[in-house]
Parts: C-alpha cells; sequence; structure tokens
C-alpha cells in the first residue's frame, strides 16, 4: 500500500508480462497457500517501505513447491535478479530488500546431482539387468546352449537361476560402490545411514529382481542376438526419457505424467529415492 511496495510489484509485473525467461500472470492478493505447485506466492511484509527508506534488511519471500513443476521452480529464481534491480534503483544501501525461499510442498528441493545420481543408478541397473540378460539368453538360444545343457547332468534352469543370481550380485556390488564413490571420491551430498542403506539395499533388490525378469520376458520368443539387441535398445530407449531418469516427470504435463509414473521403472527410481534421499 505504499509507494515502493507498489513498485517492486510493478516490477514484477513487468518482468513477468515478457516471456523471458518465463511469461506468467500475477495476481495482488492476501496471504494463503499456494492454491497448486504451478503457483509461486511472493509476500511482500508490512513495513517494506519504511525499512528500505531506513536502508535496513526486509525480506520478501517466496513461497514454491521445491518437488513441483519446473515452471514454478524457474519463475522462483527470477525474483533475486529483479530484486538486486530493485534495489539498486531505490538505495543507495547495500541490498536492502533481500529474498528468501520457503518450500510450500510436502518433499524436500531434490538437489540435481542426487537426481542424476539415482538416475544413473537405475540406468546402469536396467543395463546390467534387463539388457544384459535378454541378450545372454537369446545368445544361449542361438548357439542351442539349452539344447547341450539338456545332456548334461545340471538342469538347465539351475544354470539359469545361477546366471540371474550372479546378475543380481553384480547389481549390488555396483550399486553400492556409485553410492559410496559418489559420497567419498566425488563429495555429494549422498545421505548414507545404516537405516537408509538396510532400506535402500531392499528397492534395490525389489527393482534388480524386477529389471532381470524384464530382461526374461524380453528374451521369451527372440531367437537371434541381433533381433535381441534392436528390442532391448528400443525398450531401454523408452524407459530412459519416460520413466523421470533424465528428464523430470514433473515438467510435463498431467495428462502425460499419470500414464508414465505408471511404468515400473518409474516406480523404482521414485521408491529409490524416496528411501535413499526424503527419508526421514
Amino acid at each position: 500500500k505504499t509507494e515502493l511496495s507498489r513498485k517492486y510489484i510493478d516490477d514484477v509485473k513487468a518482468t513477468f508480462a515478457a516471456s523471458d525467461p518465463i511469461a506468467g500472470t500475477v495476481v495482488v492478493g492476501n496471504g494463503g497457500r499456494s492454491p497448486s505447485t504451478e503457483v509461486v506466492r511472493v509476500t511482500v511484509p508490512q513495513g517494506f517501505a519504511v525499512a528500505v527508506q531506513q536502508g535496513k534488511r526486509v525480506p520478501v519471500t517466496v513461497h514454491y513447491d521445491f518437488a513441483g513443476g519446473i515452471s514454478s521452480q524457474v519463475a522462483s529464481k527470477v525474483f533475486r535478479p529483479l530484486t538486486i534491480n530493485f534495489n539498486a534503483q531505490v538505495s543507495a544501501a547495500p541490498m536492502p530488500v533481500a529474498v528468501q525461499f520457503e518450500n510450500s510442498g510436502s518433499r524436500s528441493a531434490l538437489e540435481f546431482s542426487l537426481y542424476m545420481l539415482t538416475g544413473i543408478l537405475v540406468m546402469s541397473m536396467m543395463t546390467a539387468g534387463m539388457n544384459s540378460t535378454c541378450i545372454a539368453i537369446a545368445d544361449m538360444r542361438e548357439r542351442n546352449t539349452f539344447k547341450f545343457m539338456s545332456m548334461l547332468p545340471m538342469q538347465p534352469m539351475t544354470y539359469l537361476a545361477a546366471m540371474l543370481l550372479a546378475r543380481l550380485v553384480i547389481i549390488f556390488i555396483a550399486s553400492f560402490t556409485l553410492l559410496f564413490g559418489a559420497r567419498y571420491v566425488f563429495d555429494l551430498a549422498v545421505p548414507i545411514d545404516a537405516r537408509r542403506l538396510l532400506n535402500t539395499a531392499v528397492v534395490l533388490l525389489v527393482g534388480g529382481s524386477m529389471l532381470i525378469a524384464a530382461g526374461m520376458a524380453l528374451s521369451s520368443r527372440i531367437r537371434t542376438v541381433a533381433t535381441a539387441v534392436f528390442v532391448c535398445n528400443f525398450v531401454y530407449l523408452a524407459l530412459l526419457f519416460g520413466s523421470d531418469l533424465t528428464m523430470p516427470l514433473s515438467s510435463l504435463s498431467r495428462q502425460v505424467q499419470s500414464v508414465l509414473v505408471l511404468l515400473p521403472v518409474s516406480q523404482f527410481v521414485s521408491a529409490l529415492r524416496a528411501t535413499l534421499i526424503d527419508a526421514r
């Protein structure tokens, strides 16, 4: 209700009226929580003008859902340079207006490094579990290995079970090597403790078994290695871009999200992030 607060709001309106970096509609209201994850709520406090005139620090609070869509995340970051420009125009004091960000959602922010770490972990498990299993079984079928083994004392199912168990062990070793390497070699903020590791091991066991089962299912009607490679690469790339491994599903429309979130790999990586990163 003062000239300075109106100027700040006008600067916000002018910034989001353009299309760079992101267009938006500014609605002036009083308090309340953000009605959806796509809405960013900005609070200009009482005493704003007096504090600016006296050169005192005054916070403008930006509330947005850290786990919401990418549009709200980009929009929230606009307020920092916008506020720096406002300070330069109205005051000779160093930064009287400060911007602070608050999470209006229930989940904590997932850092890009941790997002990529969990995504890479699942991608490597897809390669070691699904793709390699499918191609290995197709190779044995193409070479008539199963027919040859039928003449040996060891049952083909015993050999197959041993091969799959070995892949599951390799997946476990590679996954924990990746986690500990990220934490202690690359110094990423990976929260590692006994409870998280135990829960993560259970998720990896279920997820790894699911991927190996998917590899077996893909190989059930494939007779040649060339066909197996083609099918595995097609399925791998489809899951890579549609399962929240490289592109956040939150940046897509709700209709697309409602379908892709049902994919087994999407459920796997979501459970992994919940137990390893978001666990309380």
